[in-house]
């Protein structure tokens, strides 16, 4: 079964988790349910954090497109080469005022480590 985008958004909340707060879970969960109004830890403000959670939602979407635009290509037996998840992250992820370039940049190195966990366990052969 395909992953959904919330199903993203949470494991990669939970990947930033220690650099963001323990609470970027629960701020996703509140983004995504469009619930009540986040608590946070007290090292951040309630914009940092919601902001962080937003890039997080987005770049989980961007990952499924970017998963559906290279499957496209392999259907279709054209080279899959060329622009990788890490630069169209990039390109795509929007800057957000509240959220550090360093934010921004942890939410795209952990989306590029969960899609080469995903490519090693779906690799033939791997027995994971």
């Amino acid at each position: 079964m395909e992953p959904t985008q919330e199903d993203l958004a949470r494991d990669l909340a939970e990947r930033l988790a220690g650099d963001f707060g323990a609470e970027l879970p629960d701020e996703v969960e509140s983004l995504l349910a469009a619930s009540h109004a986040p608590r946070l830890p007290e090292h951040y403000d309630v914009a940092t954090a919601v902001a962080v959670a937003a890039l997080v939602v987005s770049a989980a979407q961007l990952y499924l497109q970017w998963s559906e635009r290279r499957a496209r290509r392999r259907d279709a037996a054209v080279d899959p080469a060329g622009e990788g998840l890490r630069e169209y992250l990039e390109r795509e992820l929007p800057r957000l005022d509240r959220a550090s370039d360093e934010a921004r940049k942890r939410v795209v190195d952990e989306t590029v480590q969960r899609d080469e966990t995903v490519q090693r366990t779906e690799e033939p052969g791997t027995d994971d």
